[in-house]
């Protein structure tokens, strides 16, 4: 299975497919006020306080 260079590169893709859905793609923090883009959900963080819109 690891004979080939392309199957090394699919590993690669698949690792990184992986690790992008537990980190933000986007993050803003303005006034106290920061808000987290992830694939999955979009994070809001005021006052302590932590809300999440899931867009499953």
């Amino acid at each position: 299975m690891w004979q080939r260079i392309q199957t090394l590169f699919l590993v690669l893709v698949v690792i990184s497919m992986v690790v992008s859905f537990f980190l933000p793609i986007w993050k803003i923090v303005d006034a106290g006020k920061e808000m987290q883009l992830y694939p999955l959900h979009f994070s809001i963080i005021e006052n302590g306080e932590k809300t999440r819109n899931i867009f499953l």
